[in-house]
């Protein structure tokens, strides 16, 4: 703040020189002038000393919404832009309500508190070139002259970006959750049914029950551990693991535990010796979301899987002869809750987008790409020969 500091000096020199005048040869008079100057420099610098070891940015708005005064935190938040001289009107920065509607400038906290309002903790939107949209919380409140009227507003803000991202991480994770965990509970429950009804009599039936129902519990079990490492991911708390795994048996176990339907068969081509650099729980869950995809979208024919090696990546198409996916669809097939315009799709439009982040929590990339027939998504990892 010492170019603050600097026009406190000047001014108060200004206000000097004509004490000074005034004093004439008054020694006496020009001393006290000159310790009251020094004075006002030191309790300025104090202040601001204070005020930059503040966590929360601090500025203060004069009547013409000019920034005459800002911690360093203020400037780090926001840049170079609370040091513009220029009015806060003038700004190239515009400011928005958390539902995406835009803030109006008389809205805004400190504009409110040179109108006398106080305002606490209002939580908006910042967008200006040159920087990633970030997230704010504010309060003002006017300081008043003698007269009531408020001649500055003082604001106070923190950046919660990363806050609101963790809380919006952890209410995707709730409906990842949700929307993963039904398929194995179903199919568990029916099992239980059916062994109730009769089947536990049955050794042969009770035997495939009980074989199904430990499959299940198994793909349960991998699912909470894929879903707890992405939860803990996106969140930032911790990075995925990562390890050398073969792709050959994942993509056959992927296959044994998704259901398919008549007339829908999978086909499985990969060579042995075909590694990637990835986390195996996240992958089988991406894997068996888009291969459910897949046979939904299928009413006759084949869902592919094909692992192969490249010299610098390995690759897994999953390809199935359904009716493809519309232009209008492709830009947004990834989506959370977006369901498409294909004539099957059913669900609430989760699977491909936890496809999709899990692939990216894994190191990997997911994408949709041509295919003469059907609809072909493409899972794109690190070759593992490389990283030896």
């Amino acid at each position: 703040m010492s170019d603050q500091l600097e026009g406190v000096a000047a001014r108060f020199d200004e206000l000097r020189s004509r004490l000074e005048a005034v004093a004439g040869k008054d020694t006496v008079l020009a001393q006290m002038v000159a310790e009251l100057a020094e004075a006002v420099i030191r309790q300025a610098g104090l202040i601001d000393a204070i005020l930059d070891q503040l966590p929360v940015g601090v500025a203060v708005i004069d009547p013409s919404f000019r920034v005459t005064r800002f911690n360093q935190r203020a400037r780090e938040i926001s840049g170079p832009v609370v040091s513009s001289t220029a009015p806060m009107r003038d700004w190239l920065v515009e400011l928005y309500h958390l539902d995406g509607t835009p803030m109006d400038f008389d809205e805004r906290p400190s504009v409110r508190a040179l109108l006398g309002e106080t305002s606490q903790d209002v939580v908006y939107e910042v967008r200006e070139s040159g920087r990633p949209p970030y997230v704010l919380k504010g309060s003002a409140t006017p300081i008043r002259n003698e007269e009531g009227v408020a001649i500055f507003a003082v604001s106070v803000f923190e950046d919660i970006t990363e806050s609101q991202r963790r809380e919006q991480a952890d209410r995707e994770f709730v409906a990842n959750a949700a929307h993963q965990i039904r398929t194995p509970i179903a199919a568990m429950l029916s099992a239980s049914q059916a062994l109730q009804a009769g089947a536990k009599d049955e050794p042969e039936m009770r035997d495939r029950f009980l074989s199904h129902l430990d499959r299940e519990l198994a793909r349960m079990q991998m699912l909470a551990d894929g879903l707890l490492v992405l939860a803990r991911a996106e969140r930032g708390d911790i990075a995925a693991p990562l390890s050398v795994i073969e792709l050959r048996p994942m993509l056959e176990r992927v296959i044994e535990h998704s259901a398919t339907k008549n007339g829908v068969d999978f086909k499985l081509v990969c060579p042995d010796d075909v590694t990637a650099y990835t986390n195996e729980a996240l992958v089988s869950e991406a894997l068996a979301n888009v291969v459910t995809n897949a046979v939904q979208h299928t009413k006759r024919g084949t869902v592919a899987l094909r692992g192969e090696q490249h010299p610098d990546a390995a690759r897994i198409d999953v390809n199935d002869q359904g009716p493809g996916i519309s232009d209008a669809d492709r830009e947004r097939i990834f989506e959370r809750f977006y369901r498409g315009q294909r004539p099957a799709a059913t669900g609430v439009g989760l699977g491909l987008a936890i496809a999709a982040a899990a692939t990216h929590t894994a190191g990997g990339t997911l994408e949709l790409v041509d295919s003469p027939v059907g609809a072909c998504f493409r899972f794109t990892f690190q070759r593992a020969t490389v990283l030896r």
